[in-house]
């Protein structure tokens, strides 16, 4: 309804304009619409907004296609975070990219433990205010995902989420292996 009123007052507008073009004598046939002719029929509708996930994929995946070749540099990456918790005996599926504009991040990784006791994010940044100001955002937008634990090094950012019990002692392990670090 926003865009049809937006659109009948664009040409509204178009019509006043032409009219002032117009010599005096014509203006009044020019500006006038046909009695039976409702003013809905003569607006354009906009087009529609992509409405199902099958049509949002392929913009999500040119958006994380982007994400991955603007990673940021000098901080551990993704790839680094993955390779120290297996090292250090936290096993975990290989995971997947996820989209980080959502949090305001350049690069995230999603995963969760084998035995999925712990889910968790791993997340690149360029500045440490990006790490407060995506850590404000994940606590406001998914304020429903409930107690999470932030653990940053450098200007990378883990947040993990224990799924079922014994998921405590993993995030303890995790906060030994995550200073080893650079």
């Amino acid at each position: 309804m926003k865009y049809a009123i937006g659109s009948v007052k664009i040409s509204a507008l178009a019509l006043v304009l032409a009219a002032c073009t117009q010599p005096a004598e014509t203006q009044h046939a020019q500006i006038a619409p046909p009695p039976s002719a409702p003013i809905a029929e003569t607006v354009a509708s906009p087009p529609e907004p992509a409405q199902t996930a099958a049509e949002l994929i392929p913009v999500m995946q040119a958006h994380m296609a982007q994400e991955a070749k603007h990673r940021p540099r000098g901080t551990p990456t993704v790839e680094s975070v993955l390779a120290a918790l297996k090292t250090g005996g936290v096993e975990v599926f290989p995971g997947q990219q996820s989209l980080a504009v959502l949090t305001q991040a350049d690069y995230c990784w999603h995963s969760k433990t084998t035995d999925e006791k712990v889910a968790f994010s791993i997340c690149e940044y360029n500045s440490d205010l990006a790490i407060e100001r995506s850590k404000e955002i994940s606590l406001t937008k998914f304020a429903s995902m409930g107690e999470r634990t932030f653990l940053v090094q450098g200007h990378t950012m883990l947040t993990l989420k224990v799924h079922k019990p014994g998921g405590e002692a993993i995030i303890e392990k995790v906060k030994t292996i995550l200073p080893t670090l650079q």
